[in-house]
């Protein structure tokens, strides 16, 4: 049987919505193609269930807790406005969870702004980014 790979997602209030269903949805389509879940997609947050996006819209988030670090392949940062980004940044819970998920992950990458989140971990230091 082939392994399942988890792609975790960590979102936040008012983030850039299409940062996080756009990878989602290539993962989906990836699914899709193979006829199979080859990728568990999970959007996580400190604060699981309804996580409005700045779009106007709501997504569903499952806690951190849910998706352990350690059972991350593929860990996608996305971006959002100065002001969603600066909260994200000062949530702990989440910041500790993205970086244990960035050092236990196979892969650890962002979408344009989501790159703070990252560099907040601390992970990119003395690496080009």
């Amino acid at each position: 049987m082939p392994k399942l790979h988890v792609v975790a997602i960590p979102v936040f209030p008012d983030l850039q919505s299409l940062d996080a269903v756009g990878p989602a949805q290539v993962f989906g389509s990836a699914n899709q193609t193979l006829g199979r879940e080859a990728y568990r997609i999970r959007f996580v947050s400190s604060t699981p269930g309804i996580i409005p996006t700045s779009a106007g819209f709501a997504l569903h988030a499952d806690s951190l807790r849910s998706v352990p670090p350690k059972t991350v392949d593929t860990l996608i940062c996305p971006g959002g406005e100065d002001d969603a980004l600066r909260a994200a940044i000062a949530d702990k819970s989440l910041m500790r969870w993205i970086h244990d998920a960035v050092s236990a992950s196979r892969r650890a990458c962002s979408v344009c702004s989501g790159a703070f989140l990252l560099a907040s971990t601390e992970i990119l230091d003395g690496r080009n980014a």
